[in-house]
């Protein structure tokens, strides 16, 4: 491919070119893909999948797949979907409080582990279905870099600046173009451990998906603490929880607002630390399940 530049008469300069897709945000979805490649994922950009309410196509901006056979036997696998945003209006802002005991503690829903820990009937010990609630404590996952577990504030509105004759805080846009599309692919993602069937030992996997919006705009935090004191904050990065209520969608779904500049830190930090310690723990847990009798036998 040549380098030359050619100027087309009464056209855009290439300086013009490039300044026009990087406000597209185009460009923000490749500097995610090299950073996910660079991170050991496989990554792809403009991946589809299909609506489960509309049945209709939508796209995900950048999918990063991270994978391991743990002591051969044992798939993990983890889905980061990933939105791409550029914003140059203003800051984005979380609204929110200081995640309680009980939200750090719980099982993300978007963290699936299928199908480890077995639910028996109490007096016929018939076989009743799977809970990840067991392993997922017993192991101390709760305590790894989940996106709760050490966050300073867990967010339930996000909000954007816009400077008019003053600073006005808009969210019109933010649900359709930021949170539905990343639930309902997550959705999509997080049906794969649904689907596994436990009776067959080639469908025995850990499978997992952590969601993102990665934006070029400053990120603030409006942390609620109480009714006298209220903070202003500036994370890199921040949980963001919805709740919904509709056919094929979770009734609470967690997602997480990065800042561009700290992608490298949140997924060297964050991602990728706990993916490892699912594999430490699918490890261990091979070499000394919960109870004997748990868990595959080839």
């Amino acid at each position: 491919m040549s380098n030359e530049s050619v100027e087309v008469p009464d056209g855009p300069s290439d300086g013009d070119v490039l300044q026009a897709v990087n406000q597209t945000g185009f460009l923000l979805e490749r500097q995610v893909h090299s950073a996910l490649l660079s991170h050991g994922f496989r990554a792809f950009v403009g991946v589809a999948y299909s609506d489960p309410q509309t049945e209709t196509h939508r796209e995900m901006d950048v999918v990063g797949i991270l994978s391991e056979r743990v002591q051969g036997r044992i798939p993990v696998f983890m889905h980061v979907l990933i939105e791409c945003k550029k914003w140059s209006s203003g800051p984005l802002v979380g609204v929110g409080g200081t995640p309680t005991k009980a939200e750090r503690y719980r099982p993300p829903r978007e963290l699936r582990f299928a199908p480890f820990d077995p639910v028996r009937d109490a007096t016929h010990g018939q076989l009743e279905g799977f809970s990840s609630h067991n392993f997922y404590h017993y192991y101390g996952l709760h305590n790894a870099p989940q996106p709760l577990a050490f966050a300073e504030m867990l967010a339930t509105q996000l909000v954007l600046m816009e400077r008019k004759q003053t600073w006005l805080a808009k969210n019109t846009s933010v649900y359709d173009s930021i949170v539905l599309p990343l639930v309902k692919a997550q959705s999509k993602y997080s049906s794969v451990a649904r689907d596994l069937d436990p009776n067959e030992p080639g469908d025995f996997a850990v499978s997992f998906t952590r969601s993102a919006l990665v934006t070029t705009a400053p990120l603030r935090g409006v942390l609620w603490i109480n009714d006298e004191n209220t903070e202003v904050t500036h994370p890199h990065y921040f949980p963001v929880v919805r709740n919904f209520s509709a056919e094929g969608m979770p009734d609470t779904f967690t997602f997480e607002v990065v800042s561009a500049d700290h992608l490298d830190a949140w997924l060297s930090t964050q991602v990728v630390p706990f993916f490892r310690a699912v594999c430490e723990a699918v490890d261990e847990w091979l070499r000394d399940p919960l109870e004997p009798g748990r868990g595959p036998t080839r």
